[in-house]
């Protein structure tokens, strides 16, 4: 088991190459050794030493699956005060394979780690590191301390609760996903969202992205600008699904959450498991543990306003219901009023028309013809008055009729014509009131269109409509 232990390349000349000084400045003149020879000397002496070392990377390259790197150490003013050369034989790649899967970072210039060596000194190549293994704890622990340092810049520059003021639409029309085509929690997503049971259909893009390594920020951060550009979307979907921890610390990266943050539209994040919470999922609108959960939601979202605008259409429905029957009833009084006026006036006319035939009846019979006379004319002239006024009366009542029942919703429904609703239930007026892509309903006498607006076009109502 290797001891942590830090050396100096100073201490360890002053601890190894002292003690050969002295024996050699002991010999005379006459003794000496080969070159070679103190090179064996130098090796036996320092063969054996192993310790951790920490060191900040200055350059790595491979060559035929052996690692080469140069490692530096920094003072305080960023001058290098240490270097050396360090190896890391192919039969032991598997330490930066462990490295990259625990950190999901690659070994490269400008990373400080904390490395397992052993020294050794070659007679050409001089002195050099092999390493044996590399520390992943430290270097879990400083990219905790990045992700804190990110948390508290997005936090000081009031970025973590500005997706939160953000509202929502009205409904999720149209969706922009980001994710991997081939990632499964993206499939789970489409497969779920499918497969609600009231037959919703979701409108949603896909803009392919990568989920994980280092290339994933800034191709989340392209698609986030590319969704922005194109306009017309209502939210933002982000997709992962889980995976190795390494592979989800992209989602900690500072440029993607402060992207995320600033946002126009909504974003809605589903990108771990249970145990994962990311600085993206802080920072975004609302956040799901799984890409299932929030195809979930969003069922859930569309049943809600589904139950609030059938509610919103069954009260309409019934308030123009009430409104028929109290027509009826009042187009039912009038005419009853109309029938008892008539009877009223035919009968006193009537009585009228007895009294004048026994006056008659008591004068001369002269006076009796020409009266009978002017009586039939009388008659004659009454009777048409009646019938004229009887007929304008059933007219005006014809009319009074047709205009009520054309007045009937149902019936212009019937006729084959549709009502224009707004979301909220009331009728639009005019095609210049909505917008495209907006949402309206056709209703109909047998049902109900729920539509969105691709085109409006003007029409002046002076030319004749097209059958």
């Amino acid at each position: 088991m290797l001891q942590p232990a830090f050396f100096t390349m100073y201490r360890i000349a002053q601890f190894f190459c002292v003690p050969l000084q002295r024996k050699v400045l002991e010999m005379n003149h006459s003794e000496y050794i080969e070159l070679s020879d103190l090179q064996s000397v130098i090796n036996d002496r320092i063969g054996s030493l192993q310790c951790w070392v920490r060191v900040e990377v200055e350059s790595h390259r491979m060559v035929g699956g052996h690692h080469y790197l140069n490692v530096i150490e920094k003072k305080a003013d960023g001058t290098i005060a240490a270097k050396a050369s360090a190896k890391l034989w192919r039969h032991n790649s598997m330490v930066l394979a462990r490295f990259n899967q625990v950190t999901g970072k690659d070994l490269e210039a400008g990373m400080s780690v904390v490395i397992a060596v052993s020294v050794e000194y070659h007679a050409l190549y001089g002195l050099s590191l092999i390493i044996l293994d590399i520390d992943t704890a430290y270097s879990l622990g400083l990219r905790e301390q990045e992700r804190q340092a990110t948390i508290k810049r997005l936090t000081d520059g009031g970025l973590m609760d500005m997706q939160k003021q953000l509202p929502l639409p009205f409904l999720p029309g149209r969706i922009a996903v980001i994710s991997s085509q081939s990632a499964a929690g993206y499939d789970d997503f489409v497969k779920h969202l499918n497969a609600n049971s009231r037959g919703f259909v979701f409108q949603h893009t896909l803009f392919p992205s990568l989920v994980q390594g280092e290339g994933a920020p800034a191709t989340i951060i392209e698609q986030l600008h590319q969704i922005e550009a194109a306009g017309g979307y209502d939210v933002v979907l982000i997709l992962r699904g889980g995976g190795a921890e390494s592979d989800m610390f992209c989602f900690d990266d500072h440029d993607l959450c402060q992207t995320i943050a600033r946002c126009p539209l909504p974003v809605l994040t589903a990108i771990g498991h249970e145990r994962d919470y990311h600085v993206a999922d802080m920072v975004a609108h609302s956040h799901f543990k799984t890409p299932t959960a929030l195809a979930g939601f969003l069922i859930d979202w569309m049943s809600r306003i589904e139950d609030e605008v059938v509610t919103a259409l069954i009260g309409v429905q019934q308030a123009l219901e009430r409104k028929l029957l109290a027509e009826e009833s009042r187009v039912a009084d009038l005419y009853g009023n109309i029938r008892f006026y008539l009877s009223s006036n035919i009968h006193q006319l009537d009585q009228s028309v007895q009294q004048l035939q026994s006056s008659i009846a008591n004068s001369m019979s002269a006076i009796v013809a020409k009266a009978d006379s002017d009586v039939s004319r009388c008659l004659s002239t009454i009777a048409f008055a009646m019938t004229s006024t009887i007929s304008a009366c059933e007219a005006q009542i014809a009319l009074t009729d047709t205009r009520i029942t054309s007045s009937d919703p149902r019936g212009i429904l019937r006729q084959g014509y549709a009502l224009a609703l707004n979301p909220d239930g009331t009728l639009v007026t005019s095609a210049q009131s909505k917008r495209v892509g907006e949402d309206f309903s056709l209703l109909f006498a047998d049902g109900c269109w729920d539509c969105t607006i691709n085109t409006i076009r003007e029409h002046n109502l002076q030319h004749p409509i097209e059958q």
